[in-house]
């Protein structure tokens, strides 16, 4: 059985209390009475408000990475269709898992990014990961003759993270529920494969 350490407890307090209320309007405070431990526990890891904020922001972005890593990190797939596939799939889980306050975690996210420079490099490497992931299905999928060869692969999988991106923001707009994510995302992946797809 996994026992939260004081840490962790910090850490989801602040988070929660950060998505219901927004950063300024949190005070350490807030945190200190949410989490029920003392200032100077809270002190012991975090030395100021903003440490913890980025501590936060830095843990919620890299569990994105880390659950792709985990999925599709060792897995080698069939044929690039299959990795769409399995990716829509991945994906929907994660949007699931998240639920209800994935707007908010989306937003909160968002304008953490824009706020502070720091988190641009964890954005970055979350990115970095996404693109690795395509890139080489993309490339396999050239070498099998499951695609059209002379394909850029590395700039297809920017296009991919791209629409990956817009229907998650399509989504937060609409306030659709997230199970609509894999049928909207397996729709546009299938209509770009078929523009990739090798003729026989």
């Amino acid at each position: 059985m996994y026992l939260m350490t004081t840490k962790d407890k910090i850490l989801q307090s602040a988070l929660r209390l950060f998505l219901l209320h927004g950063y300024e309007a949190v005070s350490i405070a807030d945190i200190v009475k949410q989490a029920a431990v003392s200032k100077g526990a809270l002190y012991n890891y975090f030395p100021s408000k903003e440490n913890l904020f980025l501590q936060t922001m830095q843990q919620l972005f890299s569990e994105f990475g880390k659950s792709m890593q985990a999925d599709f990190g060792q897995q080698a797939f069939d044929s690039f269709h299959a990795f769409y596939l399995a990716f829509a799939d991945h994906y929907d889980q994660v949007l699931n898992d998240r639920q209800p306050n994935l707007s908010d975690q989306l937003i909160l996210m968002t304008n953490a990014a824009r706020a502070f420079p720091q988190l641009k490099q964890v954005v970055s490497e979350q990115e970095a990961v996404f693109v690795a992931f395509w890139r080489n299905n993309i490339q396999r999928a050239t070498t099998s003759g499951e695609l059209r060869t002379g394909l850029p692969a590395t700039e297809l999988s920017h296009v991919y993270l791209n629409l990956v991106r817009g229907v998650v923001i399509d989504l937060v707009i609409q306030e659709h529920n997230s199970r609509i994510t894999k049928g909207l995302l397996k729709e546009r992946f299938d209509t770009i494969y078929m523009l990739l797809k090798k003729e026989n």
